[in-house]
């Protein structure tokens, strides 16, 4: 992971955190169609807040989505912000590749 060309995180780090099988990795969910959309297939890895939040790293392209949301607010029984995360991811996939 890298911004303006420093690093953040060290390469075996982002290895560690996205090593596992299926859909989770050690620190983030890994290609999850039900929020990334079609950034999924590209090999994108994510994590998502309770709050609505949510980042997607394409590996494929050097791209970082964080969508912020308040599916709380009014009530924390609204309904799920996957389907608008799923759209977003499917929009920057389609934009970028």
């Amino acid at each position: 992971m890298v911004d303006g060309g420093g690093a953040i995180l060290s390469e075996p780090s982002v290895r560690l955190l996205t090593a596992g099988g299926g859909e989770h990795g050690l620190g983030f969910e890994l290609a999850a169609h039900r929020y990334m959309g079609a950034l999924a297939d590209t090999g994108a890895y994510g994590h998502t807040g309770f709050t609505g939040t949510s980042l997607v790293i394409d590996p494929a392209s050097r791209a970082v989505v964080v969508l912020l949301t308040n599916r709380v607010h009014p009530s924390r029984h609204g309904p799920s912000v996957h389907p608008v995360r799923a759209a977003v991811g499917d929009i920057v996939a389609g934009a970028l590749h």
